[in-house]
């Protein structure tokens, strides 16, 4: 049917200027979670537009300033996971899931790990969220 149609329009003089649109198929979005919320934070993280002060977007509520209050450097998306001193307890089991899977600690395999590796480090991830409460905040 849509041969037919293009071909009857590439034959008609009015219609010389079109050209042919190619069909894009859609990916689903990812699911890290069962938590639409959860997932939301972690694709703002993964596609670095987030809530944190540092980063492009509004202020994010567990730092009220654009400085870290414990660490007194600007609040970003790599500091907040990597580096903040105020989410010791939390990043450390961040840490133990992702040697587990045997990656290191880094924004790359926090953020983009391994297909066969991403469920376990994303419910980590979402772990982390939670347990820093920034749930519905990056």
């Amino acid at each position: 049917m849509i041969s037919k149609w293009q071909k009857s329009i590439e034959n008609n003089r009015m219609f010389r200027h079109s050209y042919t649109r190619t069909s894009v198929s859609l990916k689903s979005p990812e699911i890290y979670s069962n938590i639409q919320i959860i997932d939301t934070s972690i694709t703002r993280l993964r596609l670095g537009f987030t809530k944190l002060p540092g980063s492009f977007g509004y202020h994010f509520k567990i730092y009220p300033t654009k400085l870290c209050d414990s660490c007194l450097v600007p609040v970003t998306a790599e500091h907040w996971i990597l580096d903040c001193q105020k989410w010791v307890p939390e990043r450390d089991k961040l840490q133990l899931a992702l040697a587990g899977a045997g990656l290191r600690f880094n924004m790359s395999s926090v953020l983009r790990p391994p297909v066969a590796k991403q469920g376990g480090v994303y419910s980590a991830l979402a772990l982390y969220i939670v347990g820093c409460g920034a749930v519905g905040h990056v």
